[in-house]
């Protein structure tokens, strides 16, 4: 393996091992062990990307990985560079320092919580808009990020292309392609209109975007709860929050609530689950179109709108008609 890139970036110089650690869907990933100039031990971690897409998802991961240690730096692991592993094989790399990780249990879930709303709380925007400087990936789907000035024209333009995508991949589907009209005409401006108003503005935080139990772990000597794989972008807090939610997981909904104890629920607090359920159908459309062969994930996502279409349109074209008696 071509190690003497690393030293090319500025890594170290001395190498001693380097071995397969961990496990992951996508890419390879390595523990490296090596002595810095002083000769003393350092450890890393590794992780070689591969395919026509690998350059775009290694700087997508890396922003944001450089974005979450800005603001929670006890709690994600140091990025170091990034660079071009073997260029015949389009790999291309992020060395981290390396951080031992242990599995999560139920009791840190709740320092997990606290983590989040410490993100969310603390992170600031230069640019006070919602998007991200550079396209992420998750998993292997492609998202844009393109920078806007509301939260409702950023994530409008993420759902329908997360359509498309499971589209593409799954086939289409008439019921989807049905409720799917209403959703982008009555249910997103409805729900997400309600949150940008003359008398509120939504905060500007930074989003983990797939903050599941796959991506979190314990640190061996800090024993911090630690968060990474992240495809970030500058979003509405609550986003987060989705992956926890009833159509997604069994998680606890204590969690959740602890949360809540550092940031309130935006208003209105009324639709605060159905604005959950909203930004679940994205992940499921994710989680569908990278797992083709489990059509759960498209059974929940038909479920949640059919929910939503029920409540905001029928109801309101039935409301329309009983009040133009």
């Amino acid at each position: 393996m071509p190690l003497e890139v690393l030293s090319s970036h500025g890594g170290p110089s001395l190498f001693v091992s380097i071995s397969p650690h961990g496990t992951s869907q996508w890419n390879y990933t390595y523990q490296v062990e090596a002595k810095d100039n002083l000769g003393l031990p350092r450890s890393y971690f590794l992780k070689v990307v591969v395919g026509p897409c690998a350059e775009d998802m290694v700087r997508g991961e890396y922003e944001s990985a450089k974005s979450l240690h800005t603001w929670i730096p006890q709690h994600t692991p140091h990025p170091l560079f990034t660079g071009v592993w073997d260029p015949e094989q389009k790999e291309f790399f992020i060395l981290f320092e390396f951080v031992e990780m242990l599995p999560t249990g139920l009791e840190h879930l709740k320092l997990l919580a606290d983590v989040l709303a410490e993100l969310h709380e603390t992170s600031e925007c230069p640019d006070v808009r919602f998007g991200f400087p550079v396209p992420t990936y998750h998993g292997t789907l492609r998202q844009d990020n393109f920078w806007v000035d509301t939260w409702q024209a950023f994530y409008t333009h993420a759902l329908l292309c997360s359509f498309r995508k499971d589209q593409s991949i799954n086939g289409p589907s008439e019921e989807i392609a049905a409720l799917q009209k209403d959703l982008f005409e009555f249910v997103i401006p409805r729900l997400l209109g309600a949150l940008e108003t003359r008398d509120q503005k939504l905060k500007v935080s930074l989003i983990h975007g797939d903050l599941w139990s796959g991506n979190m772990a314990l640190d061996s000597k800090t024993r911090h709860v630690t968060i990474f794989d992240a495809c970030s972008f500058w979003g509405h807090n609550e986003y987060d929050l989705a992956e926890w939610g009833p159509s997604r997981s069994n998680l606890d909904p204590c969690i959740v609530e602890r949360y809540h104890t550092h940031i309130p629920r935006s208003a209105p607090q009324d639709e605060y689950d159905d604005r959950i359920r909203l930004y679940s159908l994205r992940f499921n459309l994710h989680d569908s179109a990278l797992f083709p062969s489990r059509p759960i994930y498209r059974q929940r996502i038909k479920e949640v709108m059919r929910y939503l279409v029920q409540k905001y349109v029928c109801a309101a074209l039935n409301r329309f008609r009983y009040e133009g008696q």
